[in-house]
């Protein structure tokens, strides 16, 4: 579980470089917060 969660996070940064070089800190961070929420959703039956 720990092995999926540290890839699961490494594949979010990654994902989102774009948003971070596109759009001001503040909504940077929201964005990320929202998109790892339901990505979480998303694989939760995985855990």
């Amino acid at each position: 579980i720990m092995h999926s969660l540290l890839l699961f996070i490494h594949l979010s940064i990654s994902f989102l470089n774009f948003d971070f070089k596109t759009l001001d800190p503040d909504k940077s961070h929201q964005i990320l917060i929202y998109k790892i929420q339901s990505l979480g959703q998303d694989s939760s039956a995985e855990f």
